[in-house]
């Protein structure tokens, strides 16, 4: 199954929460299957001791995986609701061409790319005057690309580190300033955000303007598919049950592609399945030391576009299923 950035630390607590609970209905149940389902936890949860009871809403909620957001216990949709409409920080791109999907299954060696898209900054703001009037800060005509860090929109400058700005009230005018380290770049990126910083009051609004302008930022953003990472291996060479890795790349041009946020993959009777944004890759007949079968079934849409797109209300009610074991 996927491994995704959407996925947070929090989220993964509060869905993991439900691991234990599930494994008792599962107990309890002559029909419940003996074997974990493939989109269990990669670390083992403990189950709770035989005096542990669900709460109603979750018993009714195992017996009947939720399939809307309604559906969801409101006890655990008041958990889920901080983390909708986020996402990573990320720069917001502009794809120049979809890829097609893959006919059919390819064999591909591993450290292959097997997607890779040409992408630019969305279009942006420009500057009517220096920040705090320093020049370092930008000066007027400077034209800022936007990103998305804690799920509100700022405009970033590349003067050796990254210059983040953000408008609080929309006035038309910047009130903070986060300053983005070189490391928190996607790897082999030039305006890709990656990770973000605290930010700090500016001494003075800056303003700016809607102008649309776009920075000048060219570069290569795909997939690698870098081969198996754990699982025993069978008889015949290769893994029924463990994990692989992709890997996204980035890179100013197919020399010089940099391997940036591993995805680990779950093998689940040789199958697997990469869910990434808008990235949909099939695997199966993975080999120890030689190629898979692989077949990219969808990537960036050509336009607008977010490596990580905002979680939604389906996105959340797709992962309590998947905690559940419930099959779509």
């Amino acid at each position: 199954m996927m491994a995704s950035p959407m996925k947070s630390l929090a989220l993964a607590a509060i869905l993991a929460g439900l691991a234990p609970i599930a494994a008792v209905a599962q107990d309890a149940s002559p029909q419940a299957p003996t074997e974990a389902p493939a989109e269990a936890p990669l670390a083992p949860v403990a189950k709770p001791t035989s005096g542990t009871a669900a709460p109603p809403s979750t018993l009714a909620m195992l017996l009947s995986p939720p399939k809307t957001w309604e559906d969801i216990p409101p006890a655990l949709r008041e958990k889920l609701a901080p983390m909708l409409d986020t996402a990573p920080p990320q720069s917001r791109l502009v794809v120049e061409q979809a890829l097609p999907e893959d006919s059919a299954p390819r064999p591909v060696e591993q450290r292959t790319i097997i997607a890779l898209q040409t992408v630019r900054p969305a279009p942006g703001v420009t500057l009517s005057e220096s920040p705090e009037g320093k020049a370092k800060l930008g000066a007027p005509g400077d034209v800022l690309w936007p990103a998305v860090v804690d799920g509100g929109e700022v405009y970033c400058r590349k003067a050796g580190d990254l210059q983040c700005f953000r408008d609080n009230d929309k006035d038309g005018r910047f009130d903070d300033l986060i300053r983005v380290g070189g490391q928190n770049l996607l790897e082999g990126s030039a305006f890709q955000l990656a990770r973000s910083e605290l930010a700090k009051s500016l001494k003075a609004p800056a303003a700016y303007a809607r102008t649309g302008a776009t920075a000048p930022h060219v570069e290569l953003l795909g997939l690698r598919y870098g081969g198996p990472a754990a699982g025993p291996v069978g008889s015949d060479g290769k893994l029924r049950e463990g994990l692989v890795e992709f890997l996204i790349v980035a890179g100013s041009d197919r020399g010089d592609l940099h391997d940036a946020r591993p995805q680990l993959v779950r093998l689940s009777e040789g199958r697997g399945v990469l869910e990434l944004g808008a990235y949909r890759v099939e695997i199966s007949d993975v080999t120890v030391d030689g190629p898979a079968s692989i077949r990219v079934r969808s990537a960036l849409p050509a336009g607008p576009a977010l490596l990580t797109p905002l979680m939604t209300k389906a996105d959340a009610v797709k992962m309590v299923r998947a905690a559940l074991g419930a099959e779509d």
